[in-house]
């Protein structure tokens, strides 16, 4: 009717075309290049004198319908050569690696939402419709599981489906632990059971049931399986009208939750269930990936830019804020703030741009064997087909990069799974036009389908991986490749993405980089790829125009890589912490009550010790305290009562504190020794009472701790709780506390502590009340939490080879000495004494160290009036920051903020400089604590060859930096040139401050 095609500015067209009565469709098919992007449809009726834009309320759009269109300017991508399958448009066919086999019978037409194989071969199936009508339907149990047999043959017709289960609630997860066969549904994990042998689960048992879905985008993703436990994902809400169509949740949605199956109470549904990360909106896929990564995926929208692949930490954030402001009839005050919302956000293992690899990615399997190994393949509703996926660490840090794979399925891809055949089954689902994939053949959407893939030996010309380099990228090829080295052939692209309130998010801070310098293999399979401009925390897109010696084309040309971290030279091995493999001995008799849960507790530290790599014995001979415990640095009270130390033994773990010794009790910890007064103050508290085993919520008082700072904000776990004779606050330093309007029986009152740690006698101690439950001692976050109690204590040795800083070491012109610090009316107050450092205010003026330094570890203790603000320069240049800056969140950090790594200044403005990883400052008045690991600047012959580094840095012993290169001295130092050498310098001149406790290490 209309034709506006060409290169110009937006310019109207007019046609005149006459209608009857009624609706009548109307297609507008735009696109824009490089004019004005501008689309108006105007229309003129009888008898108007001009044209208007045709009123909303005349158009209509099909109802039931979730549009997902990110926001931002969309382009055709033309990049390295012509376009065509796999060089800027989708794959349309099959690897060439494999052959496919339609598995499922004719008349079987499943919506799969999960697959598993059971030991005997045999193959189950759940599948249901989806509800994407936008409304949330409770009563809707479609959702079936089927047993299909002989389908690892070739023959369709040999496969035989049979019915095991039905009244399901969206069935997207299953899993087979021996015999066992759990399945996710919407509002529960459930196990099924087969009562009487015949291959059907007549009978249902719930393991798992902490949580609600109220929303029709509820879901239940899942499950995974390891040593017995369950993991699955939980989806937040849609709600129209909210921003992004993020509406309000309930308590722990957009979490990665584990489950034990085995310890499921209905009366306390938390028992077995730990929320492990927050932040995830539609974590659609969740598996055991390479290298035992807990891997889970990510579909873009509110807060999410892009899709995503996540490596799960334990208190990880992972972008999606829950909407706590938007109200609707069932939530009249807004939703519920995610648990880790206040967490720092963590960068994704995997970015898989919207419309470019990805649109909806599920699934993410690992594969097994062959050439690529250890990769994974993930799956897309939308997007349909595979893609290739590895990862790989750097400095700490899981990033990798992703390739298209391969099409030519019947649906969109959802769930996968290898079978006893090698073969990889592949189900899809698909629901409306925007939910599904669509078949280019039919130009259809597709919802349902069921098959397999089988390596046949064959390959194809691809790219196999992409690594980072310290100068750009190594591309590893199938097969070799003709004429690598030309620059030319590369095309490289890269971009980030900022989280906002909106739905999806367009590409920030694009950028064209040219390939300077490729140097290609011997045997031409690998081609190393110098590209100046890479910038940290980027997507990098790189396409590669190039062909086989043999004249393939490359199956896919493009890569889309995620670079967080740039490699760097290889700095030494170490960490601020004093004693990162310390040894501890776990000590567990009784002469009172003895806990069923000690053999968990000692299962559950021998695991912990082989994993993270510090040393453990175990006894119940006391005598070893008497005998000395000079080959151990800490000590661990596990779940001890009555008196079961003599007075010999007394006195050898008083020596054993007083000699720098670490402290950790556990539990019933708190009920033994009761009257010996010096234990008391050791672990802090001593048992009175407690009520019934029950659900409880813990308060996270004081976060600038390790053993806290990543627990969630309402941590609402099962255990046995006590009361104490006295409340241990006046003593210790409270870290997390019990709200005893959430249980019964509590009698402390308002302040309720729980776990705590303190300075003693020359030595740490660290206590927790959890672990009455033998349950305990499988939930990954308490493990977490004593394992860094274990770290903290066993910090209290200066190590060998330190220098300690005392007065006779700086130029004390401005500062006092005193015993210890306060502060009052905004200065530093001194008592008489030695040890403390304080500046008066009077006469500004920095602490140079006399002595020069290069590699270092450095300890350093400070503490600042409200508004204070201080330094520490390695080498007199390199700052790291001090500042009150407490209770301040962690995503209004900037680098000025106590843990930050300082900006440089050039030219009147400020450039780089590093905002610390977590808020960990204490309040002002209190005792702070750095710990640093240096790396200071190399040079051969006068030129400077690499930069400087912090390789970490600990505040409170919590991480807030981590090898971190420093390109110059930042701004106020001493100096502005670089050299092998230099002093410690810690600024005076910006106010009050006052330190202790200074001490260096060199470092070869």
């Amino acid at each position: 009717m209309i034709d506006n095609d060409g290169i110009h500015p937006a310019r109207p067209v007019e046609s005149t075309v006459r209608l009857t009565k009624g609706s009548h469709r109307l297609k507008v098919r735009f696109f824009e290049n490089s004019g004005e992007e501008r689309l108006l449809l105007e229309v003129r009726g009888p008898g108007k004198a001009a044209f208007s834009v045709v009123d909303k309320t005349m158009l209509r759009s099909p109802g039931g319908l979730t549009r997902v269109t990110s926001p931002g300017t969309k382009r055709l991508l033309r990049p390295g050569g012509p376009l065509r399958p796999g060089n800027g448009m989708p794959l349309v066919g099959l690897h060439p690696g494999w052959d496919l086999i339609t598995i499922r019978p004719e008349d079987f037409k499943p919506q799969v939402g999960a697959l598993a194989f059971l030991p005997d071969g045999s193959l189950l199936v759940s599948t249901f419709k989806p509800n994407q009508t936008g409304s949330f339907q409770p009563e809707l149990k479609d959702g079936k599981i089927w047993r299909l047999t002989g389908v690892t043959g070739n023959d369709r017709k040999k496969v035989n489906v049979q019915l095991v289960a039905e009244n399901l609630q969206e069935p997207l997860g299953l899993a087979t632990i021996g015999n066992n066969v759990y399945l996710s549904q919407r509002t529960e994990i459930t196990q099924l059971i087969d009562k009487d042998g015949d291959g059907v689960y007549e009978g249902r048992k719930t393991v798992g049931k902490a949580w609600i879905s109220d929303n029709y985008h509820h879901f239940t993703f899942g499950l995974a399986s390891r040593e017995g436990l369950l993991y699955a994902s939980l989806s937040t809400s849609i709600t129209s009208g909210a921003p992004g169509i993020n509406g309000p949740n309930p308590p722990n949605r957009g979490t990665v939750m584990v489950i034990d199956p085995a310890l499921y109470d209905p009366a306390m549904p938390m028992q077995n269930v730990q929320f492990l990360s927050g932040g995830h909106r539609t974590p659609n896929g969740i598996e055991i990936g390479p290298y035992g990564l807990l891997l889970v995926g990510e579909n873009q929208g509110a807060w999410q830019p892009a899709n995503k692949l996540n490596v799960v930490q334990i208190g990880g954030f992972y972008g999606h804020y829950n909407n706590i402001e938007f109200k609707t009839d069932a939530y009249p005050n807004g939703g519920v703030k995610g648990p880790y919302d206040d967490q720092p956000l963590m960068a994704p293992a995997l970015y898989l741009p919207q419309n470019e690899c990805a649109n909806s990615p599920a699934q993410a399997v690992t594969i097994p064997s062959g050439p690529f190994r250890d990769q994974m393949l993930i799956s897309d509703v939308k997007y349909g087909g595979l893609r290739r996926a590895w990862l790989e660490q750097i400095d700490g840090v899981w990033q990798g990069g992703v390739v298209q794979y391969s099409q030519g399925f019947e649906v969109g891809t959802n769930r996968m799974v290898f079978g006893p055949d090698g073969a990889l089954y592949v189900g899809g689902i698909g629901a409306t036009e925007t939910w599904a994939w669509t078949d280019p053949k039919t130009g259809q959407w597709t919802t349902y389908g069921l098959q397999k893939i089988r390596p046949n030996g064959k390959s194809a010309f691809e790219i196999a991986a992409v690594k980072a380099t310290p100068t750009g990228f190594r591309v590893k090829f199938t097969k070799p490749v003709a004429s690598a080295d030309r620059e030319a052939a590369y095309v490289v692209r890269q971009w980030n993405y900022e989280p906002t309130p909106d739905y999806g998010g367009d590409k920030k801070n694009r950028e064209d980089l040219k390939v300077t310098l490729a140097r290609a293999s011997k045997d031409g399979t690998e081609v190393d790829l110098t590209i100046p401009g890479l910038k940290e925390r980027r997507v990098v897109y790189l396409n590669c125009d190039l062909k086989a010696e043999s004249g393939e084309a490359l199956w896919a040309s493009e890569c889309w890589y995620t670079l967080t971290k740039k490699p760097s030279s290889p700095v030494q091995v170490t960490s601020a912490l004093i004693t990162p493999n310390p040894r501890v001995l776990v000590f567990s008799e009784t002469k009172g009550f003895r806990h069923d849960s000690i053999p968990a507790g000692i299962d559950a530290v021998k695991r912990l010790a082989a994993q993270r790599g510090f040393t453990a014995s175990f006894t119940e001979d006391s005598s070893v305290f008497a005998s000395g415990l000079g080959e151990y640095d800490v000590v661990l009270f596990l779940n001890t009562t009555g008196d079961v130390l003599d007075e010999r033994e007394q006195v050898g773990l008083q020596r054993f504190i007083a000699a720098g010794g670490g402290y950790v009790g556990v539990h019933s910890a708190t009920d033994t020794e009761a009257d010996w007064p010096w234990y008391v103050q050791l672990v802090g508290a001593t048992f009175k009472s407690h009520p019934a085993i029950q659900q409880a919520f813990i308060k996270i008082e004081d976060r600038a701790h390790p053993t806290t700072c990543f627990l969630p904000n309402n941590w609402t776990r099962v255990d046995e709780w006590y009361n104490f004779k006295a409340n241990p606050r006046p003593f210790v330093r409270v870290l997390a506390t019990l709200d005893e309007a959430s249980y019964q029986g509590g009698d402390m009152g308002a302040d309720h502590p729980i776990i705590w740690c303190h300075e003693f006698d020359g030595g740490r101690s660290w206590y927790t009340e959890l672990g009455h439950t033998s349950s305990t001692y499988r939930e990954p976050i308490f493990l977490e939490s004593l394992y860094q109690g274990i770290l903290w204590v066993a910090q209290a040795k200066r190590p060998a080879g330190s220098e300690v800083l005392g007065p006779k070491d700086w130029n004390l012109s401005g500062w006092n000495e005193g015993g210890n610090a306060s502060i009052a009316n905004g200065r530093v107050a001194l008592v008489p004494g030695t040890g403390v450092l304080g500046n008066t205010g009077a006469s500004p003026s920095h602490l140079v160290s006399k002595a020069q330094y290069g590699d270092c570890q450095v300890h350093v203790e400070f503490m600042i009036p409200p508004g204070g603000n201080s330094g520490v320069y390695l080498q007199g240049r390199y700052e790291v920051q001090i500042l009150d800056s407490y209770g301040r969140a962690w995503r209004d950090l900037q680098h000025s903020d106590c843990g930050g790594i300082y900006q440089r200044w050039k030219n009147d403005a400020g450039f780089e400089g590093t905002p610390p990883a977590r808020n960990a400052v204490r309040p002002p008045g209190q005792w702070n604590t750095y710990d640093i690991v240096f790396r200071a600047p190399r040079f051969e012959g006068g030129r400077k060859t690499e930069n400087a580094r912090f390789v970490e840095v600990r505040l409170n012993g919590v991480i807030v930096q981590n090898d971190i290169e420093v390109t110059g001295p930042t701004r106020a130092s001493m100096a502005e040139d670089e050299v092998a050498t230099g002093p410690l310098f810690l600024q005076g001149d910006h106010g009050p401050v006052a330190y202790r406790n200074l001490w260096i290490k060199p470092l070869k």
